[in-house]
């Protein structure tokens, strides 16, 4: 049974992505998959947008999904129709990085896992 780590690399060796198990395309990690770090999307953290270009580079689809945990995932048109909250969870450390977090007054300090 192929695993997705498997798969990921005969996509990588091959150079090619293919759709619906039967039409290939060229594709490229490194020019094709773009991952913003310190960037979200509007609506929920967990979430990408795709596009399908044509040939010529024309763009000819543009689709946010959002994964909402569960193993469930919504397209952007389910906004606002009850299927993704947004997250206005107020944080008692707020912070983007865990040495920060450790930092904070009233905590303790943190240890690496050595």
């Amino acid at each position: 049974m192929e695993t997705a780590d498997d798969r990921v690399e005969t996509i990588r060796n091959e150079g090619r992505l293919t759709l619906l198990g039967e039409h290939g395309i060229p594709f490229s990690f490194d020019d094709d998959l773009v991952l913003h770090r310190r960037k979200t999307l509007p609506y929920h953290a967990n979430g990408m947008t795709l596009w399908a270009y044509d040939a010529q580079g024309t763009e000819l689809l543009s689709k946010t999904y959002y994964s909402v945990g569960g193993g469930f995932v919504v397209d952007e048109d389910a906004v606002g129709a009850d299927r993704i909250k947004l997250d206005d969870t107020v944080l008692k450390y707020p912070s983007a990085r865990a040495t920060s977090c450790c930092a904070s007054p009233g905590r303790r300090a943190c240890r690496s896992p050595r």
